[in-house]
Formats: structure tokens, C-alpha cells, sequence
């Protein structure tokens, strides 16, 4: 299991959804950064970083700001394969969120919540599904990989998967 110590939570600690998450994360001993601001309304008081008016007057907090912070590399980073292909747009975008399951993207996106950058294929968007894939123009090729543990002793089935992996077939 993940020790709560090598966790953080960074929120903007506003009422809902972020206050929710917060209470979680400090009954489970995570630590808490929450962004402010002079005159914003926090609901959680736990771990407020407050930006200096220097930093909201370059106007650039966003998740690539905290990002930064974090000292995490964004995707929007010209160094990342995607942030070539973002500087390409005509206006930026406003990344609110990022993921690590589609499927629960997914769910967001189909309450309306936004939209979900992804590989196509993975997720259902045939007969009732509300979703739908749409190609990135231009082309932003991806590369996937697949990863195992040394000395995995493989089922029947892992074996047949890995086989037709490495067969090319689709």
C-alpha cells in the first residue's frame, strides 16, 4: 500500500468536491497544499499556500503555474511529445484536471464535465455510449508500452495476450 507520507494533495480548498478531498486526505495523514489568494473564500485552512500578487499578476495560474511548484513536467511542456503538438493550437487551452483512469475521466465527461484527451480505443463510444473519439488534427502519434515484473510466471491467458502482442496482429 502507498504511504500517505510520499502524498500531497493540491487543491484550491473551495467548498465541494476540493473541501471533500481535503478532509479525506487529512484523515489519512496526507499532506495538504491548498492555492489561494487575497479575498478567496477557502473552506479547508490546512496547508494554504497564498500567491503573492507578483505571482497572479503574470496571470499564469494554472496548472502549468503549479506545475512548476509541484516540480512536476506538464505535458504542455515543449519538451513533452504532446506540448509540441498543444503549441500548435490557435488559443491555449485550459487543462483544469488531469487523470490516471480513463474510465473514471470518462464518467466526468459524460456528466459534462469536459472533455478527456486519450488514446482512441479505450474506451466504449459505441451504440449507447454518450461519448464519441475524435482524431487529434494534426496527428499526435503516441507510443505505448507494455511493462511486467522480472521473472513473471504468466497465465494461459497472459501468455495468448503477450503472443498476439508480439505477433503484430491487431
Amino acid at each position: 500500500m502507498l504511504d500517505p507520507k510520499q502524498c500531497v494533495l493540491f487543491s484550491g480548498g473551495a467548498a465541494g468536491t476540493e473541501q471533500f478531498f481535503g478532509a479525506q486526505a487529512e484523515a489519512w495523514g496526507i499532506e495538504e497544499v491548498n492555492f489561494s489568494f487575497e479575498g478567496h473564500q477557502l473552506e479547508r485552512k490546512r496547508g494554504v499556500r497564498v500567491l503573492t500578487s507578483d505571482e497572479l499578476a503574470l496571470k499564469d495560474v494554472s496548472m502549468t503555474y503549479v506545475s512548476r511548484l509541484m516540480g512536476r513536467r506538464d505535458s504542455l511542456d515543449p519538451r513533452h511529445p504532446l506540448g509540441r503538438w498543444f503549441q500548435q493550437l490557435p488559443r491555449p487551452l485550459n487543462i483544469a484536471a488531469t487523470y490516471s483512469l480513463l474510465y473514471n475521466a470518462s464518467l466526468m465527461v459524460e456528466d459534462g464535465l469536459g472533455y478527456a484527451l486519450c488514446l482512441g480505443g479505450i474506451i466504449n463510444t459505441a451504440g449507447e455510449s454518450g461519448l464519441c473519439f475524435r482524431p487529434l488534427t494534426p496527428e499526435a502519434p503516441a507510443h505505448m508500452g507494455v511493462v511486467w515484473k522480472k521473472q513473471q510466471v504468466f497465465s494461459k491467458a497472459a501468455q495468448r495476450f503477450l503472443a498476439v502482442l508480439n505477433s503484430g496482429e491487431p
